[in-house]
């Protein structure tokens, strides 16, 4: 059986310029003007290559935090058919010095039809520690600016800032992303779709908001398989939806059809129907892409026993306070009568967060939480019928407080590689991760949840 894990605490549109200089395995947007492409060369080096819509200099690095300070930061441009490209660092929201080591390999660059292409190497490791930060499995923040000139003289200058528009933060997992093979669907296939979204939902006035919407599986008169989630933002609304997660509901019938379509907010008073939708399906967040199943692998609908509801969550964000947001974002879901060999599922491991089940001390900068899935436990849930659990996949799921999550995977008494860390988790990023190797879960194995918090 595929499973695709769900990590809680409880731990339950790319945009394109010219197109890139080689096949690479993963990208991302950057922006709404930009496309990051990456590629790992070998255990050590990575290559990358950055496409702005911009005539001027492009800035991007990686960040501790959604801004300038203590990041690694390039910043290059293309200046009379030559291409330039420079390791700096920033102490501050402010201009980035040169770093005195120069770590960085550029190994093309271009300006053609508005767009700037910088193409480049780097370790994976921080060549030095005082300014190079590493490239990990952990959740990055990836931040990045451009001007629209290039520098007047051989080097950028404080006076050639970026703006207030021309800039911006979001976090990605370059090392767990989705690789570019894995974003298609199986040839042959008929795909059918049902979406999963607000409906034309006014936002409040206020800084942040958490909507929640009861919605319905489709109703089917055989199994089918879903195959492809992905994010539907309304044109426009691009600033505003800051993360989605789609929660399955564990009911089979509503104790009030009134329930379904409402929108209301979340963790607040929620109707009874709402209150068994826990199981964590699919989360998005900003800089996130579509999410495809493995090619041997689909969630079933339409079986017996299968979800029939879920609850759609959106987190927005309104900084400016708007009263005349009208959003209709969500998510689309591909799904096919043509069964693929395995049934893909979610298992949730960790711990139970309800009540005063789970007390976490004020004022700890690093209290742990442990969630045990004991060999007796994973023994009896995979029964007689499942041999073999084939992990392709994780999403870490806590809230604010948590700041670091692993899952640790022990066979008798040796514990093995573990099949999730990130000592950097953010809250606001929640999105699968897929493994660059599947993991397989013997009978016999037994799982660690460890959370960090710091409160």
């Amino acid at each position: 059986m595929f499973k695709l894990f769900i990590l809680s605490c409880f731990i339950g549109a790319l945009v394109y310029g010219q197109s890139p200089t080689m096949s690479y395995s993963h990208r991302a947007s950057v922006g709404v003007n930009g496309s990051l492409f990456w590629e790992l060369i070998n255990a050590t080096h990575i290559t990358m290559e950055i496409h702005v819509q911009t005539t001027g200099w492009i800035g991007f690095g990686i960040s501790p935090n959604p801004n300038m300070v203590n990041a690694d930061i390039y910043v290059g441009w293309v200046k009379g058919c030559t291409g330039y490209i420079t390791d700096r660092h920033a102490t501050a929201d402010s201009f980035p010095p040169k770093d005195t080591q120069q770590d960085i390999e550029l190994l093309a660059a271009s300006e053609t039809n508005g767009w700037t292409m910088l193409k480049f190497r780097r370790q994976l490791a921080a060549c030095e520690t005082t300014f190079d930060r590493p490239i990990t499995e952990d959740t990055l923040k990836l931040i990045w600016a451009y001007g629209t000139s290039d520098p007047i003289g051989t080097d950028i200058v404080a006076g050639n800032y970026h703006g207030i528009t021309n800039r911006g933060t979001q976090n990605f997992i370059p090392l767990q992303s989705i690789p570019i093979s894995q974003q298609t669907t199986v040839p042959g296939e008929t795909l059918l779709t049902f979406d999963f979204v607000n409906s034309a939902f006014a936002l409040p006035a206020v800084d942040t908001y958490y909507s929640c919407r009861l919605l319905a599986f489709p109703t089917l008169s055989s199994k089918h398989h879903i195959v492809k989630i992905e994010p539907m933002i309304t044109s426009g609304n691009e600033l505003y939806v800051h993360h989605m997660v789609l929660y399955i509901c564990s009911q089979q019938t509503l104790q009030a059809s009134s329930s379904l379509g409402t929108t209301t907010q979340c963790y607040t008073n929620l109707p009874t129907d709402f209150e068994t939708c826990q199981g964590v399906y699919m989360a998005w967040a900003i800089g996130g892409q579509s999410f495809y199943l493995p090619r041997e692998a689909g969630f079933s609908i339409g079986a017996t026993g299968d979800p029939k509801f879920a609850v759609l969550e959106i987190h927005y964000d309104n900084p400016t306070i708007r009263s005349n947001v009208v959003d209709s974002s969500g998510l689309k879901l591909t799904y096919t009568p043509n069964l693929r060999a395995n049934d893909a599922a979610m298992i949730q491991a960790g711990r139970t967060v309800f009540g005063l089940t789970h007390i976490i001390p004020p004022g700890a900068p690093a209290y742990k939480s442990y969630g045990e899935c004991t060999q007796n436990c994973l023994e009896s849930a995979m029964g007689t019928s499942i041999n073999n659990i084939t992990v392709f996949a994780t999403l870490l799921h806590s809230h604010l407080l948590g700041k670091a999550i692993s899952l640790k995977h022990l066979r008798g008494t040796t514990e093995l590689k573990p099949i999730a860390v990130d000592n950097s988790y953010d809250f606001n990023f929640q999105e699968n991760r897929y493994l660059p190797e599947y993991r397989v879960v013997k009978p016999g194995d037994s799982l660690q949840v460890v959370c960090t918090y710091n409160s």
